[in-house]
């Protein structure tokens, strides 16, 4: 198959190869076209597949395949990007303009956005030229 030995020795591995992603951050965790996901394999070695058969439950699963060291790089580096979307959310909260009235207090959360769209970027150019 697709997976080669690797869906095995995950499988039977020490690292839990899942993370729950709330369904509203699925997206968000996938990048556009796909990009974090690629991203995250290019810099973990794992594969990761999204699994989204859970979603009417809330939550999809990112199911990680590879080396234990692979599978618990991908799984730190999806729950790193997950614990700082939903803080940054919660900083938020559901009405961001009633805590921002002013445009000028805005781009106070947009350096880090700004960073990972051009960490992405850089990322992304660099495994299109790999290929």
């Amino acid at each position: 198959g697709a997976y080669g030995g690797g869906a095995v020795l995950a499988l039977s591995s020490a690292e839990p190869n899942e993370v729950r992603i709330p369904q509203q951050y699925v997206g968000w965790i996938k990048g556009a076209g796909g990009a974090q996901i690629k991203d995250i394999e290019v810099r973990t070695a794992a594969h990761v597949t999204v699994d989204q058969s859970t979603k009417d439950q809330g939550y999809s699963r990112a199911l990680l395949y590879g080396t234990d060291h692979a599978v618990r790089a991908a799984r730190q580096l999806i729950e790193g990007e997950l614990s700082r979307v939903m803080s940054r959310d919660q900083s938020m909260g559901h009405s961001p303009e009633e805590q921002f009235p002013t445009p000028a207090a805005a781009p106070a959360s947009s350096p880090s956005q700004a960073a990972l769209a051009s960490v992405l970027s850089l990322l992304t150019a660099a495994a299109s030229g790999n290929t």
